[in-house]
């Protein structure tokens, strides 16, 4: 059975689900093993989503995402690792018990963020994706020509020095559109004759 890289990210949240439920009912009871673990659930799979779709965020809004996403993962060393320490009696010594609540804590909110960062975009189903008609297998169809006797059609230079004067302003798509070429094979000649606004 080979395992699927989507999965991970939800494995881990799952785990650290389990985590916050159980915290919650070691610090408050039943009321916080269901409360806890509701709020474990949007916390991981929060986790998941952001790591998964953080190279897409705009540069603008990384820094702040980042932010955030770093401080719903300090939730887990707070409330697992208290309930952690409290309850992991079998170490005596304080530093190494605070250590292990510590780690115990993070280690799976680590992998929630590691994991949703190698899945990526496929974490999630993209809407405008799942729409697009699935590729055939199988020898793949050359493209039109068209394009490229577009660009071999020549336009005379009074031609097109004629068409900007009349359309001040137009850009190097529609100039090429008027002619029936391609932007590539029209644009250096027209930004030689005319300013073309870009």
């Amino acid at each position: 059975m080979k395992l699927n890289r989507k999965h991970i990210p939800y494995f881990a949240a799952i785990v650290q689900t389990s985590q916050f439920g159980l915290a919650g009912y070691f610090l408050i009871g039943v009321m916080g093993w269901f409360f806890l673990g509701i709020m474990g659930a949007l916390v991981s799979f929060s986790l998941a989503y952001g790591a998964s779709q953080f190279s897409d965020i705009a540069q603008g809004r990384k820094r702040s995402s980042f932010v955030t996403m770093v401080l719903l993962m300090s939730f887990s060393p707070i409330l697992v690792g208290t309930a952690t320490w409290l309850h992991l009696v079998s170490i005596p010594n304080p530093y190494w018990r605070g250590v292990v609540s510590l780690v115990w804590g993070m280690l799976p909110d680590l992998a929630v963020a590691l994991s949703g960062f190698i899945a990526g975009k496929g974490l999630v189903e993209q809407g405008n994706l799942a729409s697009k008609p699935k590729k055939i297998a199988g020898k793949a169809k050359k493209p039109a020509r068209k394009t490229q006797q577009l660009a071999r059609k020549h336009v005379a230079d009074n031609q097109l020095l004629a068409y900007l004067q009349a359309n001040p302003g137009a850009s190097q798509q529609k100039v090429a559109d008027h002619f029936g070429v391609t932007r590539q094979a029209i644009g250096p000649r027209v930004k030689k004759l005319y300013e073309v606004k870009q």
